[in-house]
């Protein structure tokens, strides 16, 4: 089935803008035509794609199509760079966990940094979330925990994060009783309430802390254990500085939880997306 291009922009308009009148003044034209292109769209496909209110919501038909509408805006930018034999600007969107961004992640910026002008659109959310801005078409590519494939992407393994629950060694001896560590009294940081490492680990002892802290912050977060306020499970290539001059100690010994890590793309053609997977590709290799 042929997609008429305008109509597929005014979707993308009306999404990104909000609301049918925004998107008509984003388009230079007036909310009669937006409306007449939208009745157009949904006759085509069939069924309602955008749900009326303020802001508009894309169902998920609407979704499938907003996703061709920004896949068919990258690949003419691409096409107008090399056209014109210039580089003319374009961008790619991409979710990050904060854990990754504040590790190895921030080794690809120097490299993504040789990309210009092309613009990079870092969107921090947690591995076991980012599918869902994948799923909305908010970004081109993602780093997930999740190895099953977003209709319309691809997915690859990059590596592996180990997390290990550890704390201040006074913190320990504080809630050790009789040489066993009490995890129903020992305070806990959380990332934020998307994070479920914490919470896991507490529901295998049964243990619910009085005290629980929440720092959305991946270098916060760490700053917090290492102040005290209670333990926290955090990347072995963040903390393990901090094991080796006894400033932090695991909580047990041989306890981790490792978290694969998959990137996640659109499946379409385009000499960006590709540069960037292999970029993220060969930094986490170096770990």
């Amino acid at each position: 089935m042929r997609w008429n291009r305008e109509h597929l922009a005014t979707l993308k308009a009306i999404v990104d803008n909000g609301t049918f009148d925004a998107a008509a003044r984003h388009l230079l034209i007036t909310a009669s035509a937006v409306s007449q292109r939208m009745r157009a769209l949904e006759n085509q496909a069939g069924q309602v794609l955008i749900i009326r209110g303020t802001p508009c919501v894309a169902t998920d038909a609407g979704l499938a199509l907003l996703r061709l509408a920004k896949q068919i805006e990258l690949s003419e930018a691409e096409t107008t760079a090399v056209l014109e034999e210039s580089r003319t600007s374009h961008s790619m969107a991409m979710a990050i966990n904060a854990d990754s961004m504040a590790t190895w992640f921030a080794r690809c910026l120097p490299d993504f940094a040789q990309l210009e002008p092309a613009s990079i659109d870092i969107r921090l959310e947690d591995q076991q979330h980012s599918l869902e801005l994948l799923r909305t078409a908010q970004v081109m590519a993602a780093v997930t925990s999740d190895p099953h494939p977003v209709q319309g992407c691809s997915s690859q393994p990059l590596t592996v994060m180990r997390y290990v629950p550890a704390a201040r060694p006074d913190v320990v001896v504080r809630y050790t009783e009789n040489g066993k560590l009490n995890w129903g009294t020992l305070p806990v940081v959380h990332f934020n309430p998307k994070d479920a490492i914490q919470r896991e680990l507490l529901s295998e002892r049964n243990a619910e802390p009085p005290t629980q802290h929440t720092v959305p912050s991946s270098e916060g977060f760490l700053s917090a254990v290492l102040a005290g306020l209670g333990w926290g499970a955090m990347p072995l290539l963040q903390c393990q500085k901090y094991f080796d001059n006894g400033r932090l100690v695991p909580l047990e010994e041989g306890l981790y939880v490792d978290v694969p890590l998959y990137w996640q793309r659109w499946k379409i053609e385009s000499p960006l997306l590709d540069t960037v997977g292999e970029i993220v590709k060969k930094r986490t290799q170096a770990i």
